[in-house]
């Protein structure tokens, strides 16, 4: 096995880069040697599991590459897509408090305290996680999910929080955490 930090080549069973050429970086935790080139490009993903991250690295990577968490231990293979998903409909959107709209024209949309700074009073931001929720088009359909908020996510009044992907339908109401509501539109 080659070590991720150094490339090296280890005897595999080695916890560490070790020995009189060695970097000493853990090797227990590392992933696979592949690295993505532009000629060998990484074919699926390593969605970060660490609470408030969620974000997808290249499969290659140890450390998520926005939050630094060890990958060993926070990750989920994200698998390459066999077929090319069917584009959403380019008129779904959030509707927003004072008439402001957020398009839905891709596949998956995370919003957060970043995305929802300026529509929220700068006092209750703080209630919003940083990747507070995500909608995805998938098969036709958009669902909400709850991406283990602070302070939950409602549907329709409901909490989704930890209870996995919810259907969306036209004039649904998303309630993120208690400080504003998104209304769901299809036309």
């Amino acid at each position: 096995m080659k070590c991720p930090r150094c490339g090296k080549e280890r005897a595999r069973g080695d916890k560490f880069c070790d020995g009189p050429d060695g970097c000493g970086f853990p090797l227990a935790a590392a992933q696979p040697s592949y690295r993505a080139t532009t000629a060998n490009p990484v074919t699926g993903g390593v969605k970060c599991l660490r609470q408030n991250c969620g974000r997808i690295n290249p499969a290659a990577n140890t450390f998520c590459y926005y939050c630094g968490a060890l990958l060993g231990e926070w990750v989920k293979i994200i698998p390459e897509p066999r077929t090319s998903p069917p584009a959403p409909p380019v008129r779904a959107r959030l509707k927003l408090p004072g008439n402001s709209e957020i398009s839905l024209a891709t596949e998956a949309i995370w919003l957060g305290r970043d995305d929802l700074k300026g529509l929220v009073p700068e006092h209750n931001l703080k209630y919003i996680s940083m990747q507070h929720l995500i909608i995805r088009f998938e098969n036709g359909q958009y669902y909400v999910e709850d991406e283990n908020s602070t302070n939950g996510t409602r549907l329709n009044g409901t909490e989704i929080k930890g209870k996995g992907k919810y259907r969306l339908d036209n004039g649904d109401h998303i309630e993120v955490a208690d400080v504003i509501t998104l209304t769901f539109k299809v036309t």
